[in-house]
Order: structure tokens, then sequence, then C-alpha cells
């Protein structure tokens, strides 16, 4: 049997990683460790958890170091065991045993080196989550001008493709995706100069290299998304710090 590694990158989101944890022990079959990086806010709250379930476990950060730097340090932590590597965001429900599902897809299709869910809101709509790479007008027109070239967007977030089958996805959002363990290995894990945002972009791109990265409908979790970066001047900053450094790596592509 396949065993399984999920990651879940915490910082201090008490409401949500509780139901986030329950959802995964529920809809889950497969045999799984899931680790929760303390990156920071109240610890209690996933203590709560580790003495509820005996496969789930802390890995302590000395401060926030990022989302790609913690789930490296989960990876490095029990990623050697494992086939399959879940990234997983805290405010994310398995809305079906969607593990199950993306390893069982995985397990028969060995070049697809990650695979994604369907994703929706609460009310069952699918989000705009799966993107073409980005592309330098593609980030501008998102940042600055979120309300016009709606076909421009349309066609960047892949509103084209049926999302009752499965088909490639060049850069799908991080926030529930499963990759497997060598391809992880093999690619580096997450580029840790990206302290937060591009950073799935990132690995994605070097995943493709070998293998492709897959978006299958069977699968299905409700991600709970706040777009943190639209209202908080911080985080814009730290968004635009990663858009900068992914075109210095990747080339500055316009359109």
């Amino acid at each position: 049997m396949a065993k399984v590694l999920i990651s879940i990158v915490y910082y201090g989101e008490t409401d949500s990683i509780k139901d986030a944890v329950d959802s995964i022990e529920r809809g889950t079959s497969v045999s799984r460790q899931i680790l929760l990086v303390h990156n920071g806010g109240d610890r209690k709250a996933i203590e709560d958890i580790v003495s509820e379930y005996g496969d789930v476990r802390i890995v302590d950060m000395p401060k926030n170091v990022g989302f790609g730097a913690g789930h490296n340090a989960s990876f490095k932590d029990s990623g050697e065991g494992s086939d399959y590597f879940f990234i997983v965001n805290p405010d994310v429900v398995l809305k079906t045993d969607a593990v199950d599902k993306l390893v069982e897809y995985m397990e028969a299709n060995p070049d697809v080196g990650a695979a994604v869910p369907r994703l929706t809101d609460n009310e069952g709509n699918l989000l705009s989550v799966y993107r073409r790479d980005p592309t330098v007008t593609d980030l501008f027109l998102r940042r600055f001008i979120p309300f016009g070239f709606k076909k421009r967007y349309a066609y960047h977030t892949m509103q084209d493709e049926d999302y009752e089958t499965e088909h490639e996805v060049p850069f799908p959002q991080g926030s529930f995706l499963c990759v497997r363990s060598s391809v992880f290995k093999n690619v580096g894990g997450f580029d840790e100069r990206f302290f937060l945002y591009m950073e799935d972009a990132d690995l994605c791109r070097k995943i493709r290299r070998d293998h492709k990265c897959m978006y299958y409908p069977k699968a299905s979790v409700v991600h709970f998304w706040n777009k943190g970066s639209h209202r908080s001047l911080k985080l814009f900053m730290i968004h635009m710090s990663s858009m900068i450094k992914y075109f210095n790596k990747w080339g500055w592509k316009l359109s």
C-alpha cells in the first residue's frame, strides 16, 4: 500500500486547522502521516489535535520560515519514507476521499509528477486556481486592474478547459497538491527564496521538466480562500517581491 505524508504549515489558523485535519482523518484510508509545521501562532490548538489522533505530529520551526521552507522541513522530517507528499493549506476541507482518489490516480499514471483536485468554495463553485504559466502582463493585470481585461484573465485561469475531465495544468495553486515524493526530492523541493507566493508556480515549473502536472476532477476539496495579499500591505509587498524573484529566475515574459 502507498504511504502518504500530508504536510500542513500552520501560522495561527486556529479556527480552520482542526476542521482540515478532521476531514482528512474521516475521509482517508491510505497509510498516512500528518505533520503540522508550527510556523508561529497558538501552539495549543495543534497540541489538542495531536492528542486526538495518533498519526499527527508537530514539526516546530524556530521562527516563521515561510510556506515553502515549512513544507521542505516537513519533507526532510518524514518524506523519505513516503510515496506521495501532500501539500495542504490549513483552510482546506476534504469534500470527498480526495487523498485516496489522488493516490489511486497517481499510481495509475507514472508520468504524472503532481496532481491537483477540484477546488471549490463552500457553495461548490469552482475556484479560479488553475493557471497557465504566469507572465508579467497577467500578474500586473491581476494585481492592479482586477476587473478589466476579462478575456485575458479567463485565458490565464484556463477557463476554456472542461473541468469535468482531467487535463494538464501548468500552474495549479499549491493549496492542495499531491506530489510524487521521488519527484519532490529530485527537483529539490520548494525554492526557499520565495517566502510566500509564487513558490507553487516555481515548483510546478520544475516538476514539468520531466513530468506532468494534472487536474483530476474525481477528487474534490473545499478551499476557504481569503486572498490575504489583496487586503494587507505587508503581504502585498511580499507578493511583489516573490513575483520579481520568479521572473528573474524564469525570464520576464510579457505575454
